[in-house]
Parts: structure tokens; sequence; C-alpha cells
């Protein structure tokens, strides 16, 4: 209990540079930055279709901070255009903008070391424009890495800005490391509040280099009581920079005496 209120706190008190997800997933892995180590994520242009819905999704930003001790800090957000013929609604607005602090709970084998990483991560959800409420989350990752495959389990509960409860559980599957390009695929399940719950699945691949760029490509088939589809794609920029560093904090799970 005292964790998830210092990590709603430590939501509540940060500034930018702060992240969010793993392109280009839904989901995220029990990994944290490393101490100094700055990650911005940028997804230049998607497109997103929900029934006869159909939205522009462009920028996407993220932005991620390791703050040392296990902990690391984001901030998102990303612009949507609504492609309709009503030009108050196809105004261009801003959403999902979020802040979170991510802890990792225990290393395993994400971090080179044995067994499960476990890690939580707490999420500030900020009204836009067009909202008035704050909203909260708090997820918890899984993740075990094996020669030629990882995989990431996610569950998270959260409360809407307008109120509603909602609730996200996700795999995320990558092939071998080692790969230049590796395939990738995340199968999930999605409701918020009394809508229909949603079940899709993702396949792209994600594309590291040697200059800490990575680049992504993702499509999404799902259903929930429309056909939902979607295009993501994107870059991962990391570098280490000077900054604050949190004071050392014992491991919360598998503490020796």
């Amino acid at each position: 209990m005292l964790f998830i209120v210092a990590l709603a706190a430590a939501s509540l008190c940060l500034s930018p540079p702060l992240a969010c997800a793993y392109r280009p997933f839904t989901g995220t892995d029990a990994g944290v930055a490393a101490l100094h180590r700055l990650e911005v994520e940028f997804g230049p242009l998607g497109y997103l279709r929900t029934g006869d819905e159909r939205q522009l999704i462009g920028p996407e930003l993220n932005i991620v901070y390791g703050a040392g001790s296990g902990f690391e800090f984001g901030a998102g957000a990303r612009r949507l255009v609504l492609m309709s013929p009503d030009a108050q609604d196809a105004d261009p607005r801003i959403k999902d903008i979020e802040l979170t602090a991510k802890k990792l709970l225990k290393a395993g084998s994400v971090q080179d070391n044995n067994g499960l990483s476990i890690a939580a991560e707490g999420v500030l959800l900020i009204p836009s424009s067009r909202e008035h409420r704050f909203g909260a989350g708090l997820l918890l990752v899984a993740s075990q890495s094996w020669e030629n495959l990882a995989l990431h389990l996610n569950g998270e509960a959260s409360k809407a800005r307008d109120g509603a409860a909602g609730r996200f559980a996700g795999l995320i599957a990558e092939g071998p490391g080692r790969w230049g390009v590796r395939p990738v695929a995340e199968a999930a399940v999605e409701r918020d509040g009394e809508e229909a719950t949603a079940h899709t699945l993702l396949m792209g691949f994600i594309w590291e280099t040697r200059s800490g760029l990575a680049m992504d490509l993702g499509y999404t088939l799902g259903y929930a009581d429309v056909r939902i589809s979607e295009y993501r794609a994107g870059v991962t920029w990391n570098r280490h920079v000077s900054g604050p560093r949190l004071p050392k904090i014992p491991p919360l799970i598998g503490k020796r005496r």
C-alpha cells in the first residue's frame, strides 16, 4: 500500500522529461531505463479505424528518464485528427496526456539475472482541453527472457477521466534480441466502463541499429462490437544524459537478510 501511494505521489510531483508504453505495443516490459538514460519514442503518423470512425494519430511522443534505484519517470501525449466531414469534429486535439512512474520490483532475466523480472507502473491521466477530471491507473508487468524469445505479461486497472473503470491484460512476445530485425506480437484484452470488451492482436517488427536508434512498425487487428484496425510506425532514440537521481532504495521483493 505504501508503495502505491509513493508511486501516485511521484507522478503528481514530476515535470518533463517523463514516459509510457514500449513501442509499438500497448503494454510494456519489466525493464527500466538505466541511470541518466533518456529515451524518446516518437510516432510521426498512425491510423486508427473503429467501425466507421477513422482517426489519424500524429505526432505521438513519449519521453522516459532513468532516475536510478530501479525507477524511471515519463510523460506522453498524442495528437488526434478525426477524419470527418464535420469541420468541428475534425479539429485536431491533444489527447492521452499522461505522467508515469515505473519501479523495478524484482531484477530477473531482463536485467541479465535468473528468473522473472517484475515491475509496477503508476499512471496519472491529465485532462485535455475537452476533459475536466484526472484519471489514474496501476500496471503490473512480469517479463521472462530466453535466448530466442522474450515474453511480457501485463495487467492494469485504471479509472478514466470520465470516472469509468478500465481493465487491460496483454501478452507481448519478441523474437531473438540478437537479430537486427526481430518479429514482435501482442495479444490484448481491454474494457472501459460498460463498453464492449475489445480483443486485439498486434503483429510487427523492431529494427535496432548500433547508434541507439530503433525503428518499429506494427499492425493491429481486433474486434469489440465493431471491427478495429490500427497502423503504428515510429522510432525510439536513447542516449546517456546528465540529470538528477534518486537515493538508493532497497529492493521490495527478494530482499535478503
